[in-house]
């Protein structure tokens, strides 16, 4: 297995961030500001408050038991 410890990833022209056409597994944790896609597979923590939550968000809840 190869590692590898940076700080930060740009894309080739360092000006933004790097695309993965292949796609991404991430073992761990993984934190992001945005989630955009069609799917997600996977555990999703429940949050304690609405901290963080600025204008008008809107949140879809799928059920609650």
């Amino acid at each position: 297995m190869s590692r590898i410890q940076v700080d930060k990833i740009f894309d080739k022209e360092g000006t933004g961030a790097p695309t993965f056409p292949a796609g991404v597994v991430v073992t761990g944790v993984s934190t992001a500001t945005t989630f955009n896609g069609t799917t997600f597979n996977g555990n999703a923590t429940t949050a304690t408050n609405a901290q963080g939550l600025t204008g008008t968000p809107n949140i879809v809840v799928g059920s609650v038991t």
